[in-house]
């Protein structure tokens, strides 16, 4: 999915979330285009913005950096989605910080567009709740596995990669 896409729309680490600076690298390297989220004027929204190679981001609405460019991603154009959690199920629900704002952008969002989770595997639970507004991912990758999630149950996931 990585090769096969022409942007990247990553996340700006915090805490202890996995960093993206060397999928940012490696997309930059690659001639992708590279879009961080920025948060918007009612602070529950985020929209993807286009930060070119060696640009800085700025501190941001929650104390996360965020771009400060003005080329935002447009719908519709060929992307893999890269999302943090605090924690996923093998059936690609995502657990964030309880705001909303991925599954709003998310939804959104429509194929060719593929979303993926980073996450620890100490992150991967077999089975989380699940809201009727959650948008589940495709795909988790771990630091020592990359599982395809099917949306309907963790007996149907499977392991799809390992990463050594």
């Amino acid at each position: 999915m990585f090769q096969a896409s022409r942007a990247l729309l990553l996340y700006c680490a915090v805490d202890n979330e996995v960093e993206t600076d060397v999928l940012r690298q490696a997309a930059h390297a690659q001639g992708k285009a590279v879009y961080y989220p920025r948060v918007l004027d009612r602070m529950r929204d985020i929209e993807f913005v286009r930060v070119a190679p060696g640009e800085a981001l700025a501190p941001g609405a929650w104390g996360i950096n965020e771009p400060t460019g003005e080329e935002r991603f447009q719908a519709g154009q060929p992307a893999l989605v890269i999302v943090p959690g605090i924690a996923f199920d093998l059936a690609g629900t995502r657990l964030g910080r309880g705001r909303g704002c991925y599954d709003r952008v998310l939804s959104s969002l429509h194929p060719p567009a593929h979303v993926l989770g980073l996450a620890f595997d100490l992150q991967v639970a077999l089975s989380l709740p699940r809201e009727a507004h959650d948008k589940p991912v495709e795909f988790i990758a771990t630091e020592s596995r990359v599982l395809r999630c099917d949306g309907a149950g963790a007996s149907l996931s499977r392991a799809v990669g390992r990463l050594d």
